[in-house]
């Protein structure tokens, strides 16, 4: 385990799209051996990732160490921690909210494990993994094992092994109720790689079941978006592997992997966080002529970039993080709307500069923005004076639609725009017959993409069928009426299980 402990926090305010850290980036530090209990220092972050001291944390004594920082998305102006209690790392942690301003903390109270369904399981929450999400949520890790005694009969002994490990990923709102009761969440760990790493948690407990020594292993994690949905990494330092966790708000999955280029050590990196262009920073929190180092990684495939920088803080134990919410956008928004219009929701978005954009993917979320879907994508002109966009949600759910753009700029980078809210009502549906009047055709809108069998008929005012054609997968029709005589004709819409008919008139 290391012997010199550190909390460390990245929140990235507004810094430049090039930039590898941002200027506006902060770290919590506790230096020097455990043994000494220095206490928690706050320091800004520096672009070549050397650190100066801002002041030291308010209620930090040199007992409460700081780990596992995250941060809230919504709040730029705290970040959020567990303490790391080092003489028992499996016990319940606290959490904290720490005042980037001040330096004060405040204690929101333990965390509670995941719940257990025998009275031979022990829960326990990692105090050494957490990191911020884009939704004002946290992210921490939790285990489970069952404790079963081992009896031997010569030299007669009892003692208490650990076995059937399960890992959790435990969700926390920060803007909730309750901030310290998480939603755990099962992980699917049964990938080979996986169960290694887990077992070897395992292994650890039992060679000390009140101490263990957890080392190895994941230290950290970070969120990120990959391909739009929300995953979190961590790169093993010990095992030189690269572990991803995706479907984290529904049934986590854990996969290892083995990246193609390595980091040029093999060290615990306990603080992990968010770059630029999509990559992340580990920082070796072990020990040697490495210690403090920070190394830079692909955040898809883990692979070392050749990128190395110094903290200056040599050997700590640590955490990291990036405020996702404040990064600024590859494009500037001057606009973006959304709103019902019959059975659908029309988006429309303006930009004053665009340069190295790929496209914007549209992302909707039916459960106040906790998950998010694409459900189409428009292709960015890359106007340098900007230019104005639209997109039409076909299908919008029955009540709170949320939307925002996922803007994708050409190096893989992702950012997003504010969130806009629709509260769509089935009621707004209606086919839409127009120009009504009319005189060389006309154009029929339907509320939503037609079903097979759906039909268009056209009569005129002594019942007889002038225009009849198939609607099936069709939204927008469009009628020639130049030969049919002046007067009024009934435009009539059969769809699956209902029909709608509206008046036309025709004029010379």
């Amino acid at each position: 385990m290391k012997n010199v402990l550190l909390a460390l926090s990245l929140l990235a305010l507004t810094p430049p799209l090039s930039a590898q850290i941002s200027p506006n980036s902060f770290a919590v530090t506790s230096l020097g051996p455990a043994a000494q209990r220095n206490p928690s220092v706050l320091r800004r972050i520096l672009p070549d990732g050397q650190t100066q001291i801002v002041g030291t944390l308010g209620a930090s004594d040199g007992t409460t160490i700081f780990d596992a920082l995250g941060h809230n998305s919504t709040d730029p102006s705290s970040a959020f921690a567990m303490n790391a209690i080092l003489a028992t790392p499996l016990s319940a942690p606290s959490l904290y909210r720490i005042d980037l301003e001040s330096g004060l903390t405040t204690t929101l109270g333990g965390i509670s494990g995941p719940q257990t369904s025998s009275f031979l399981d022990q829960a326990a929450t990692l105090n050494f993994i957490g990191a911020g999400g884009d939704n004002a949520n946290y992210f921490v890790a939790g285990l489970v094992v069952t404790i079963r005694p081992v009896i031997t009969i010569f030299p007669p002994s009892i003692r208490l092994v650990v076995d059937n490990p399960r890992l959790y990923v435990g969700e926390i709102n920060l803007n909730g109720p309750d901030p310290t009761e998480p939603v755990w969440r099962l992980a699917d760990i049964s990938d080979p790689a996986t169960a290694a790493i887990i077992e070897n948690y395992v292994e650890a407990i039992n060679d000390n079941i009140t101490n263990p020594d957890l080392s190895g292993g994941p230290r950290d994690w970070v969120f990120v978006r990959e391909n739009g949905q929300p995953t979190l990494k961590s790169y093993l330092g010990v095992e030189g592997q690269f572990l991803t966790v995706s479907n984290i708000r529904s049934s986590p999955v854990v996969r290892v992997t083995t990246p193609t280029v390595p980091l040029p050590v093999r060290a615990e990196l306990g603080a992990m966080f968010s770059g630029e262009n999509n990559t992340l920073f580990a920082i070796n929190t072990d020990g040697g002529p490495n210690a403090g180092e920070m190394y830079q990684v692909d955040a898809t495939t883990g692979n070392y970039l050749n990128v190395t920088l110094n903290s200056g803080l040599g050997l700590f134990r640590g955490d990291a993080s990036t405020l996702l919410a404040n990064r600024p956008l590859p494009v500037t928004l001057t606009n973006f709307d959304a709103r019902p219009e019959r059975a659908s929701v029309a988006l429309r978005w303006a930009t004053a500069t665009e340069i190295g954009t790929d496209n914007f993917r549209v992302e909707r979320s039916t459960d106040n923005g906790q998950a998010w879907a694409a459900i189409g994508s428009v292709k960015a002109a890359n106007a340098p004076q900007g230019r104005t966009y639209s997109f039409v949600d076909e299908a919008p759910q029955t009540g709170p639609n949320y939307y925002r753009l996922a803007i994708v700029d050409l190096d893989g980078s992702i950012a997003f725009s504010p969130i806009k809210a629709v509260d769509f009502q089935p009621a707004q549906q209606a086919i839409s017959v127009y120009p009504n009047p009319a005189q060389d055709q006309f154009s029929v809108e339907l509320p939503q993409l037609a079903a097979p069998g759906s039909t268009l008929k056209v009569q005129n005012s002594l019942g007889q069928q002038v225009w009849t054609q198939s609607l099936e997968g069709q939204r927008t029709v469009r009628v020639n009426t130049h030969n049919w005589a002046a007067g009024v004709y009934h435009v009539k819409v059969s769809t699956t299980g209902r029909s709608e008919m509206q008046k036309l008139v025709i004029q010379p």
